[in-house]
């Protein structure tokens, strides 16, 4: 996996687990826990671009996304279950508190650089965590939502 991924996947799984009241990890364990997240995520991708392939297509969509998370045994009510339960309020109360502060002072050009270079890097990692909300977000919605869009 690229290293800026990973770097997401860390900072991910630091912030689930202080949004679960862990207040301290050691990096051992943070770095194992980071690796088995990335191996899930990696299955569940390839079951998922199995199950298109299977169905003649070359790019997974939702349905294989739902099937690939049911072979690995999480079904749709698991989701809505959590998606509903008060961990998923939880978890999204502490991503809304922790949104980076606006730089107090315009950047310096070397900044403006450093930023445009860091932004080109990160765009495949920005669309990959995208299709991984709007997965959560197909996943979370109700059955009216579903039949008004």
């Amino acid at each position: 996996m690229e290293s800026s991924v990973r770097q997401h996947l860390v900072s991910i799984v630091v912030r689930i687990l202080h949004a679960h009241h862990f207040t301290r990890c050691s990096a051992v364990a943070s770095a194992v826990l980071t690796d088995v997240v990335e191996r899930y995520l990696e299955l569940l991708a390839l079951t998922a671009a199995q199950h298109a392939h299977h169905s003649g297509r070359s790019i997974p969509n939702i349905l294989d996304a739902v099937a690939a998370l049911t072979e690995l045994g999480v079904t749709a009510e698991d989701l809505l279950q959590y998606g509903l339960g008060p961990e998923a309020s939880d978890v999204a109360k502490y991503h809304l508190m922790t949104q980076p502060d606006p730089p107090a002072a315009g950047p310096s050009k070397a900044a403006v650089a450093a930023a445009t270079a860091h932004q080109a890097t990160s765009t495949s990692v920005s669309r990959r965590l995208d299709a991984l909300a709007d997965l959560r977000g197909l996943f979370f919605c109700t059955p009216h939502e579903i039949a008004t869009n």
